[in-house]
């Protein structure tokens, strides 16, 4: 069911485009990916939870995807687009493919709970290091 949210995603964010700015759209996709966590975290509890879950994490990742590189662009400007989100996707790709063995290790030394406790901890160096670059990039400042 998250291949379906993430057309309904975004969906939602077409809707929405022409009423909020990237900044919002970003981190509406950071705080659905967060949600997802934290209702899975909870889903031990509370199984229900496993629906908000499914919801907000196809969202988020739907919308992300598109967002990406018209965050990219917005923040490092469009020339030589191809070659900078290139060099962008190397560490993206990296920590796919590095993101099972340390989440194997991370579940090995203190459980299932600390590999999403660490996913929330990567969501807020994201939120951080984004509105780093948005600062940055801020008029007056050269990106």
């Amino acid at each position: 069911m998250i291949g379906p949210m993430q057309v309904a995603g975004r969906l939602a964010m077409m809707a929405a485009e022409r009423h909020v700015s990237t900044r919002l759209i970003s981190l509406g996709c950071l705080a659905a990916i967060a949600i997802s966590a934290l209702s899975l975290l909870g889903a031990g509890a509370v199984p229900g939870l496993i629906v908000v879950f499914v919801i907000f994490q196809g969202a988020g990742a739907g919308v992300e995807s598109i967002i990406k590189p018209v965050v990219t662009a917005e923040l490092l400007g469009r020339r030589n687009f191809g070659v900078v989100s290139g060099m962008l996707a190397v560490a993206v790709v990296g920590g796919i493919a590095l993101g099972p063995t340390v989440g194997a290790v991370v579940w090995q030394a203190g459980g299932y709970d600390l590999v999403i406790l660490t996913a929330l901890a990567i969501i807020a160096v994201g939120l951080a290091a984004l509105a780093a670059a948005w600062r940055s990039a801020a008029p007056g400042n050269s990106p």
